[in-house]
């Protein structure tokens, strides 16, 4: 079931500039929020804070307002002697993006708005526990180990950060791979594993909402490897051993070096002019 609730996050977009003398250094307006996560439904508290000496606003008697998006949203003003300040609530944020901004109507043209600041509101899901995470080791010139992952079918609307974790036991060695926002895979390269040693590996999602790790899975990168198919290099029947075949086989060129490894090998024959294969031998 998805998540019943979503989170929004405020980040400084943009404020109205200015100022004079020793505060030149200081926007005009800005827009400070009640938090910069809060629940889906639940209410958005906004002060937009204008100093009173800001040569953009002095000559503007007019009240605040407040926009979301290009909708008016009422407000009221708050009694400070230094600024001309302004509170809002929005009772319900369900954009999953939208501009927050504070102004003045301009008294010869009400229908046009003068921003003096403004926060953006992005609004998404924490990430979901990675599913099916799987790797496979590819045994060509030089090995590797690639790992993916479904990140779930909920999309988060916000940037998601994943984390690759692997620990070799038998070495008692921990890897850490963080991935760009979106990537669902990583190849590990060949220095950072061993052949013949289990490994346990899980992968951490993240985002400004929270986090979600998916069940550790535990292998060894020989038993997880994907072979080329070996190529039959003769049949022979065995002289020795009535109605017995003898066959010659050989790994494929890049994965000749498993040779000196033990392999073990299944064997499948069916009758010519026949479509039944045997059990695996």
């Amino acid at each position: 079931m998805l998540s019943s609730w979503m989170l929004v996050t405020a980040v400084l977009v943009t404020s109205a500039g200015g100022a004079s003398h020793e505060d030149d250094t200081q926007p005009c307006a800005k827009v400070h929020t009640s938090s910069s996560a809060v629940p889906l439904g639940s209410p958005v508290t906004a002060t937009c804070v204008i100093r009173k000496d800001c040569l953009l606003v002095t000559a503007q008697a007019a009240p605040i307002e407040w926009r979301l998006g290009s909708d008016f949203i009422p407000s009221s003003p708050v009694a400070n002697e230094r600024f001309r300040v302004s509170k809002v609530v929005v009772s319900s944020f369900n954009h999953t993006r939208a501009v927050l901004t504070c102004g003045v109507c301009l008294p010869d043209n009400e229908s046009s708005f003068q921003i003096y600041a403004g926060v953006e509101i992005r609004a998404g899901y924490p990430p979901q526990i990675p599913q099916n995470l799987n790797c496979q080791a590819n045994f060509t010139y030089r090995p590797t180990l690639t790992c993916r992952w479904d990140p779930g079918l909920q999309e988060t609307h916000l940037p998601t950060k994943y984390t690759l974790y692997t620990q070799i036991w038998d070495l008692d060695k921990n890897y850490t791979y963080e991935l760009p926002s979106g990537v669902h895979h990583y190849t590990i390269p060949r220095s950072n594993f061993v052949l013949f040693s289990e490994m346990k590996i899980y992968v951490k999602a993240e985002n400004n909402l929270g986090e979600a790790a998916s069940v550790p899975i535990i292998l060894e990168p020989v038993g997880a490897a994907k072979f080329d198919p070996p190529k039959i290099r003769a049949i022979t029947a065995d002289p020795k051993r009535l109605g017995c075949l003898k066959l010659a086989w050989r790994l494929s060129q890049n994965q000749e070096w498993m040779y000196f490894n033990c392999l073990n090998l299944q064997v499948q024959f069916k009758a010519a002019g026949s479509g039944q294969w045997s059990d695996p031998l």
